[in-house]
């Protein structure tokens, strides 16, 4: 029996299995040795605890531990050292204790990162499983401080010394360790030669015909759709008629120098003219997917496009926070981590998934890699993961092709990937005043001075962002379940190999179709997620989501919230293979 796992064995309880010659003997201990044990508060306790009084140094009940101690002095540590391997020899040792090295929840280069350099700081992610406190307490007793805590995943932000990472995993409560990894927008580097003086994106996916045609005469007006990306600048192309501006609110979770909420890279405008851009600075030369749409600025990147995990669940947080106040009902994330991992422990993954079930569209970029690693969050199979497609500059499908830098494949937890393709090479878009990065690194790109060409699937996936605002301005109870299954199933084939999933996008017959049929059906939930939700499942098909918290406030969860305007999230069927990138340089 392992004592540590039966209830009956309180400290009290084993202080009496330790031999009587052990007691009433005055502390003197190192506490480098206890620091091992600060991972088990309880098991600190009972060693320093007066009714189990450990030393060897001046015991006047037992001579012989007495003499040693004093006859070797040098070895007092090693002493009591000894001593407290035969208790645990005796008690057993818990289970995440027995664990070995390759086993523990913590992220295999990370995990080598801490063992090459034992002597450095580590800034960390630590997902948790309930209470906090207690994994709070083995950080700050293994060296480390607690930087921030998550809410819309239980999660914390901590630096630690590289030397204690295992032993932080070995903490009961922790569910999985990375680290605070690089979150950036791919810019591919081999630009393809700006040629095309106008854009056919938006023919290229019926968007064109949906703007005038009556009764609901489709631009996406009230739909919420947030640009997660290095920010958005104010823009002619971004006001309506009457001159009231649909930027509706900015905010930033960048940690750069640039504390501005506005884009010096031109990441985040480029993404924010393809989503909504209105054309009144071009006289209607390039127009965005969904023209009439709100804007909401979540500023997470820096000048040079690159960001942190941490910044972005500080804007996801904010998100949920404000979606209802903003009709947020679409996010788009054109960027990748840097590090690949399973959507079962990913906490990008989690916390955009948590997005979804409360009624939020989430669409992510591929990435670059051709038939490369699927980074998170293009990974997570609830999602819709977009690749890039190449429309030539023309509206015809004829000689549009899957854009050969555009990510597909199988994920590491074998879903085909990307979702669906869109246009994603040669898109001019909005670039921003006063020149930002991009527009002085690749000057030819610019655009009769305030728009810019890009390429990538970072421009693919804001295409698709556009699409779902137009579809839920059309039918506003769609949940994202049944936007992604209307996107896919309305989808026209495309492609070779599953290098563009269920095809290419076709707002026009995602609008006019009908039913509420949904994706994502029997895929397993992401343990973190379920736990969120307060449910022990086997798929989405099972969660009781009105357990799952929400956000009264910035940063803090409030009580439940009744998901009765949320379908059970029963979803997707896997749509044959693709990988995933961010952005080419086209981006």
């Amino acid at each position: 029996m392992n004592l540590f796992t039966s209830p009956e064995m309180t400290p009290s309880f084993m202080g009496m299995l330790l031999p009587n010659v052990l007691r009433d003997n005055e502390i003197e201990y190192q506490e480098s040795f206890l620091h091992g044990f600060s991972a088990f508060p309880w098991l600190t306790d009972l060693l320093c605890s007066p009714v189990i009084r450990f030393t060897c140094m001046r015991s006047k009940e037992n001579p012989m531990l007495t003499q040693a101690a004093r006859t070797f002095p040098q070895h007092r540590t090693s002493m009591f050292s000894m001593l407290c391997v035969a208790f645990l020899c005796l008690v057993g040792l818990p289970p995440s204790m027995a664990l070995s090295a390759s086993e523990l929840p913590i992220n295999d280069a990370l995990q080598a990162s801490a063992q090459q350099r034992p002597a450095s700081t580590m800034r960390v992610i630590v997902q948790t499983l309930g209470d906090t406190n207690y994994v709070r307490s083995a950080i700050t007793g293994l060296g480390g401080t607690v930087q921030r805590e998550f809410h819309i995943v239980p999660a914390l932000l901590a630096e630690i010394p590289a030397r204690s990472l295992d032993a932080l995993a070995r903490t009961e409560g922790v569910h999985w360790i990375s680290s605070d990894t690089p979150v950036k927008s791919n810019q591919c580097q081999q630009c393809v030669d700006p040629t095309f003086l106008r854009s056919a994106y938006a023919q290229s996916v019926g968007a064109d015909r949906l703007w005038n045609e009556g009764p609901k005469y489709l631009q996406g007006q009230g739909v919420g759709v947030v640009v997660l990306d290095s920010g958005v600048n104010p823009f002619n192309d971004f006001y309506t008629i009457s001159g009231n501006s649909r930027l509706v609110s900015s905010v930033r979770f960048n940690e750069g120098y640039n504390q501005s909420v506005f884009d010096a890279f031109g990441h985040g405008n480029h993404i924010a003219g393809i989503i909504g851009g209105n054309g009144r600075e071009s006289q209607g030369r390039y127009i965005g997917i969904a023209p009439g749409v709100n804007l909401i600025n979540v500023k997470v990147a820096d000048n040079d496009g690159s960001s942190l995990t941490s910044n972005l669940l500080d804007g996801l947080e904010w998100i949920i926070a404000n979606k209802d106040t903003y009709n947020i009902r679409v996010v788009n994330v054109s960027l990748n981590s840097t590090e690949n991992e399973s959507y079962h422990v990913n906490v990008l993954d989690a916390a955009l998934e948590v997005l979804w079930n409360q009624g939020v569209v989430v669409v992510v970029s591929a990435g670059n890699f051709g038939g490369g690693a699927l980074y998170p969050p293009a990974n997570d199979p609830f999602l819709i993961t977009v690749g890039a497609a190449d429309d030539r500059g023309t509206p015809s499908l004829a000689d549009d092709a899957v854009a050969s830098f555009s990510s597909y494949g199988v994920t590491s937890d074998g879903f085909a990937k990307p979702d669906l393709v869109a246009p994603g090479v040669n898109l001019v878009s909005f670039m921003g005043g006063n020149g930002p990065l991009l527009a002085a690194q690749h000057p030819d790109h610019v655009v009769e001075s305030v728009y810019f060409r890009m390429s990538g699937t970072s421009m693919a996936a804001p295409v698709v962002s556009g699409a779902v605002a137009l579809l839920l301005q059309s039918d506003p109870s769609l949940t994202p379940d049944e936007v992604k299954y209307r996107l896919m199933s309305t989808a026209r084939p495309f492609g070779l190999g599953g290098n563009a999933g269920a095809g290419y996008l076709d707002v026009y017959a995602a609008v006019h179709a009908s039913g509420k049929a949904t994706a994502n059906d029997g895929v397993p939930v992401s343990q973190l997620t379920w736990q969120i939700a307060g449910n022990t499942l086997d798929s989405w098909y099972d969660v009781n989501w009105s357990s799952v918290r929400q956000f009264s406030s910035v940063r803090q969860f409030s009580s439940v919230r009744q998901f009765s305007s949320v379908r059970q999230f029963s979803s997707v069927r896997q749509f044959s293979s693709v990988y995933h990138g961010s952005d080419y340089w086209g981006n």
